[in-house]
């Protein structure tokens, strides 16, 4: 007989709790997660990838609820039905006839464990992947629906867009620009242009790069209007849809991000410009230390052309790391400084100059670094492909006369590019600071601390409570579950809004304590190293404290059920 009676008990359980858990899994995937990003452009077929993706997400947080529900509700009939009284007349105790719910409890604890620790965290960086990589086909819907994109300080509209092989094409373009604060805007408009569109693979950050052509610029300060042939722009940073944080994270993850920050994408998201900064100071430093063991330099290249460069000073500047300061003493020695340009092995032109300088940049999302050369305005040039009898050869004017100020994108050096694919984000966030051995920077060495002081202790933080709240909402599935079966036993919810009711009481208190704690330890308006301590030990005390009060109402309830 006990055997029928559980096997009744539980076969309405499993048929309770699917249904619950369908229709609340398809309202709050559909109502949280793909209705926001389908108004953001995507298509059917990247609504059902993303639904697919999500489903584990939602399923490890909404089995619980549903299972609490149904056991609210199955218990609940058992009870109003009488037939509570009839199991009890046959000397059926309290505890096996909750056994089904235990089992249930069991069951939902474990898969609420697995998913959220493991699959939920895999498939959910899936589907975020997916939507970055189709980023295009995106941008593109929007600007045809919308006419426009907005983005932090840029506007883009555009009357048309249609797909090419390589590129967007983007006809009655107009591009506006402005500052956060107002004031100055710049409007660029073109009949066409093209947009491209990027990713850069190791931090899963999307891009733009926008080319208008023959293009009308206007600026809100400035009552000229210019023209230019091509026009290209900065790339745009395209903010992901679905931001990745530790709640992402596998269990395996979380640990190792916990001993090594590094390991963290959050951090590998912020190190490049530490690291390109270190590349940056490298790359001065090698050239500066040639200088100054010479006095000449003659690698760097461009196309077939080599410059030999000859300065009496070379200094990398403390400021602005990839930087290096020619001329004189103060930078003030008349023509100090002399450039022999050579193609095919042959001088071809002579260059002299009070002063100037040798930078890097990085692109930040291809992270391509271009090397300028940049000489002050009173640079003269010499064309020496001219007879040394011919009367001009001699110094033709000034160097920004002849459109020469910059003489371009210049090849990273062999050596120094050598030396700087040795810095990977991990060296550079273990050995970038003092001591470390990469740089000698105080830039750089601040950067770096402040990263770890702020980005780093959140991170740590967060994902501290990420692993206290994923075991407490783990625990809390068996508790609410049994918790569920006692209530509808004493309350007698047989009913759909009575059984709703019941089950919204240790639901509502283990979200409320939960989020609480977590939103408490993960707090970051407290900065100061003891308060930040005090919040987190504060916060994961809240979250479980609430299951220790779970528990607690747990035993009084089967304590007062079980003495009938």
């Amino acid at each position: 007989m006990n055997k029928t009676l559980l096997k009744y008990i539980g076969l309405d359980l499993l048929k309770a709790t699917g249904l619950t858990l369908i229709v609340l899994t398809l309202t709050l995937t559909t109502l949280g997660i793909i209705e926001p990003l389908r108004k953001q452009g995507l298509d059917a077929s990247q609504v059902l990838l993303v639904f697919t993706m999500t489903l584990p997400v939602m399923l490890s947080l909404t089995m619980p609820f549903a299972a609490l529900f149904a056991a609210c509700f199955v218990y609940g009939r058992f009870s109003q039905d009488n037939e509570l009284l009839a199991a009890r007349a046959s000397g059926i105790s309290t505890m096996v006839l909750l056994r089904p719910a235990l089992i249930l409890g069991f069951v939902i604890t474990l898969a609420s464990w697995s998913m959220s620790n493991y699959l939920a965290p895999i498939m959910a960086r899936r589907g975020a992947d997916a939507i970055t990589n189709n980023i295009r086909g995106m941008m593109c819907r929007r600007l045809n629906t919308r006419g426009f994109l907005g983005f932090r300080n840029l506007t883009i509209h555009a009357d048309r867009v249609y797909r090419d092989k390589e590129y967007d094409r983007l006809e009655g373009a107009i591009v506006i620009k402005h500052k956060k604060n107002g004031g100055h805007v710049e409007i660029t408009a073109a009949k066409s242009a093209r947009a491209r569109f990027g990713i850069n693979h190791e931090t899963m950050r999307a891009y733009m790069n926008i080319t208008l052509d023959n293009a009308v610029l206007m600026a809100s300060d400035d009552p000229s209007v210019r023209s230019e042939v091509t026009c290209p722009l900065e790339s745009i940073t395209i903010d992901r849809r679905i931001k990745e944080k530790p709640d992402w994270y596998s269990w395996d993850e979380l640990q190792a991000a916990l001993s090594d920050p590094s390991r963290s994408i959050t951090v590998q998201q912020a190190i490049p410009k530490i690291q390109q900064a270190i590349c940056s100071d490298v790359f001065a430093n090698n050239i500066a230390d040639a200088f100054k063991s010479t006095g000449v330099y003659d690698k760097l290249t461009r196309h077939n052309s080599r410059f030999v460069i000859r300065a009496p000073r070379a200094v990398a500047s403390d400021r602005t790391p990839g930087r290096i300061l020619l001329g004189g003493k103060n930078h003030q020695a008349d023509r100090s400084i002399d450039i022999t340009e050579i193609r095919d092995g042959k001088p071809v032109r002579q260059i002299n100059s009070s002063s100037g300088r040798i930078s890097i940049t990085w692109d930040k999302f291809t992270r391509v670094p271009s090397i300028s050369l940049v000489l002050e305005p009173d640079a003269r040039v010499k064309d020496l492909t001219v007879s040394a009898d011919d009367p001009t050869r001699a110094e033709t004017g000034s160097f920004k006369s002849v459109g020469l100020r910059e003489l371009g994108q210049i090849r990273m050096p062999a050596d120094i590019q050598a030396a700087i694919d040795e810095i990977t984000p991990h060296e550079a966030f273990h050995r970038g600071g003092k001591g470390g051995g990469l740089t000698d920077n105080e830039t750089i060495h601040n950067d770096l601390e402040d990263l770890k002081a702020k980005h780093v202790v959140q991170l740590t933080r967060d994902i501290v409570s990420e692993m206290h709240t994923r075991a407490a909402f783990s625990i809390s599935c068996l508790l609410m579950v049994v918790l569920g079966g006692i209530l509808g036993l004493i309350f007698r919810g047989g009913q759909f809004v009575s059984a709703l009711l019941t089950s919204s009481m240790p639901a509502g208190m283990v979200v409320i304590t939960i989020l609480m704690g977590k939103n408490i330890a993960q707090n970051p308006d407290v900065s100061d190293s003891s308060n930040v301590s005090a919040a987190v030990n504060a916060g994961i005390m809240i979250v479980w404290g609430g299951i220790a009060i779970l528990a607690a109402v747990t035993a009084l309830a089967y304590w007062r059920v079980a003495r009938k």
